[in-house]
């Protein structure tokens, strides 16, 4: 599979579909790069690109593989049964988990046919920050946390 080549696909179609998405990223890009290029320091390299130092582009690529996933489904064996409404299902059952439906699920995200890369950062004091304590996320055990972003 071409997940990369997809995901960067529907990337760029999204940011066509949402001008104002669009050129905060071309801003973003044009300021780093304009560091590198022509900063005081001898690190003149991509080196200094990373997630960090574009936060709105990683959040719009985020944004992206959220409401078109290249990964459709996934599936777990299950290590203990699971109650689901009083039926059980047993130990080493497989379980199918589709990824799209948990994705724009109005249970999971505000608005979530929406292309909103503002639900995964916010401007603050000049700059993208992460919305790492806000956004709606599953725990390493897969518990889904109870906080829920305000992307207004």
């Amino acid at each position: 599979y071409e997940t990369s080549s997809i995901t960067i696909s529907y990337a760029l179609y999204n940011l066509s579909q949402h001008p104002r998405c669009q050129e905060r990223v071309a801003d973003e890009v044009r300021r780093l790069l304009g560091e590198c290029m022509y900063g005081n320091d001898d690190a003149r390299t991509v080196e200094k690109i990373n997630e960090d130092s574009l936060r709105y582009t990683y959040a719009c690529i985020t944004e992206s593989m959220r409401l078109c996933p290249t990964v459709l489904q996934t599936a777990r064996d299950l290590l203990k049964p699971l109650d689901l409404d009083g039926c059980v299902i047993p130990v080493g059952t497989r379980v199918f988990i589709n990824l799209v439906k948990l994705h724009v699920d109005e249970r999971n995200f505000d608005r979530p046919l929406e292309f909103c890369p503002e639900r995964w950062v916010r401007w603050e004091d000049g700059e993208w920050i992460e919305r790492e304590d806000e956004v709606e996320s599953i725990d390493r055990k897969g518990n889904p946390s109870s906080s829920r972003v305000d992307n207004n």
